[in-house]
């Protein structure tokens, strides 16, 4: 897991440097306000981007959820939410379902709560249990970017 500001994602081209540069242009674009919500292709399904608006919920332990075949990168556009991260191998609540590419487990007692603001990201790997979009009902916009575990260096 990384947890970072926008401005140092170029930091991060090393680790997909195929496409990150589209990542980094796409992403600079939503920071803007020029990007509608809905589903952006980068990439068919191998990378595209999920900008999405919601009301932030309450804490729930079951909800901790991880996926295989993406790495997901979340961009926080407007309002402020708490993402739980815990590394791979905490007690499964509902199987992985490879149709959807999720699964999800219990949130462990030592989670780690970040608070994400505007312009704050998150690089969850596969297999990193995440809990998104907690807080007190107040809405939020973010650009989740899906990018397949095929393109990693």
């Amino acid at each position: 897991m990384i947890y970072d500001r926008l401005e140092n994602l170029p930091s991060y081209v090393a680790l997909a440097p195929e496409v990150m540069p589209k990542i980094i242009e796409f992403l600079g674009k939503c920071g803007a306000g020029e990007i509608s919500e809905g589903r952006h292709e980068l990439d068919g399904d191998k990378l595209f981007v999920n900008v999405q608006s919601y009301d932030t919920k309450p804490f729930n332990p079951e909800m901790l959820e991880y996926h295989k075949r993406y790495v997901d990168l979340q961009l926080l556009l407007a309002g402020t939410e708490t993402l739980y991260y815990a590394p791979a191998g905490t007690p499964v609540s509902k199987a992985y379902n490879a149709e959807n590419d999720c699964g999800f487990n219990q949130v462990p007692e030592n989670a780690l709560p970040l608070k994400l603001e505007v312009g704050n990201f998150t690089l969850l790997l596969p297999d990193e249990g995440h809990l998104p979009g907690v807080g007190d009902g107040s809405g939020v916009v973010k650009a989740v970017v899906k990018i397949s575990v095929d393109l990693l260096a």
